[in-house]
């Protein structure tokens, strides 16, 4: 798919579902579903135009584990787009959406966090385990409404644009900051384990995120033109 560039693609119209609930997200490039903890899983639900998503409860929480291998754990590039639908922005705390972090079930390292923090979005590239440095994007986020987002890492830009966060098919403009750390010198920690998807572990609540992801997650191996971006963004889109 776009020429090799898209390495993994989870999409909610080729997995299981039991009692309401969904019991994997399918890799349908790869042999490597997301997997939920039976008393974590999200709810089985479509969007308007009658595409499926996944509803995660962040007071259960609900969390899935996508186990990491060079189809989604890039240390020269990383990136994943993925359409999502936050419950509520008021109030909210810091809620991770996608993470690959050192908690039960995920990974050995810090490597990214991607968290919601009321109407905000914030993408943090861990340096080491004490932190790194995070790009925020104030106003991303609005409630129960669909935004499509895609945070990129890529190793051959320069300074702070080696991280970026498309919004709804464009770059977002935001604030870089430190977060205890800088970024990483060229490329991204390399990490093992699992990625987690709206909570920051495999159990007990850690940062959990309340609102809607699917119907389909991509990984990057490189940027993308603004006509892939689309095409990705549009392609079963719950909007």
């Amino acid at each position: 798919m776009l020429g090799g560039k898209v390495t993994a693609m989870l999409d909610l119209t080729a997995s299981a579902q039991s009692g309401g609930d969904w019991t994997n997200w399918v890799d349908t490039l790869n042999s490597n579903p997301v997997a939920y903890n039976s008393a974590r899983r999200p709810a089985v639900a479509a969007a308007a135009n009658g595409v499926p998503i996944a509803t995660f409860a962040g007071a259960a929480p609900d969390v899935g584990a996508w186990p990491l291998n060079a189809t989604n754990n890039g240390t020269t590039h990383w990136s994943w787009g993925f359409w999502a639908k936050p419950a509520s922005v008021v109030a909210t705390g810091n809620r991770g959406i996608v993470h690959i972090w050192g908690a039960v079930g995920g990974a050995d390292v810090k490597k990214i966090l991607l968290y919601q923090a009321d109407t905000a979005l914030n993408f943090l590239i861990y340096s080491s385990e004490a932190g790194g440095r995070q790009l925020s994007i104030a106003g991303a986020l609005a409630a129960n409404t669909w935004v499509y987002i895609r945070p990129d890492w890529t190793s051959s830009r320069t300074g702070d644009d080696r991280c970026r966060v498309y919004i709804n098919g464009a770059q977002a403009s935001g604030t870089y900051s430190a977060l205890g750390g800088t970024f990483p010198v060229t490329d991204l920690r390399v990490a093992t384990g699992s990625g987690l998807l709206a909570n920051g572990q495999d159990g007990a609540a850690n940062g959990p995120w309340s609102g809607s992801l699917g119907p389909v997650l991509y990984s990057t191996s490189s940027d993308l033109t603004a006509g892939e971006e689309a095409a990705l963004m549009n392609y079963k889109r719950p909007t």
